[in-house]
């Protein structure tokens, strides 16, 4: 039954590869926007599982970079997205987010330049 992405043959095993990669970069744009503004650690988390996700799909659909002879770019996003995962879960374990064992100031200091 063809979709969106044409019929499914043997001769195609995985017709959305460029579909799957678009996609990646769409909710990584969208990660690194709010990530950026909220400033959580949750955001390093959600990017290291999505990363891992996308590493393991490298994995899991391997034969299609071998049929369509895109080895060395298979083997450079896998890469990619496992030292991301990594880079992620590093940031994690040195990050530190304000709990309630850390209350914000009682005072707010203000210098005379600033209008508070």
């Amino acid at each position: 039954m063809p979709g969106h992405t044409g019929s499914h043959s043997k001769s195609r095993p995985t017709p959305s590869v460029g579909s799957k990669r678009t996609d990646a970069v769409i909710i990584g744009v969208l990660l690194l926007t709010v990530a950026a503004r909220d400033g959580r650690r949750f955001w390093h988390v959600l990017a290291a599982s999505g990363h891992t996700l996308l590493g393991t799909a490298n994995l899991v659909v391997w034969h299609s970079f071998v049929v369509f002879g895109m080895v060395p770019m298979g083997i450079a996003a896998t890469v990619v997205h496992f030292v991301f995962v990594v880079a992620h879960i590093g940031a994690v374990v040195v990050s530190r987010e304000r709990t309630s064992a850390q209350p914000l100031p009682d005072t707010i200091v203000c210098r005379t330049d600033i209008i508070c």
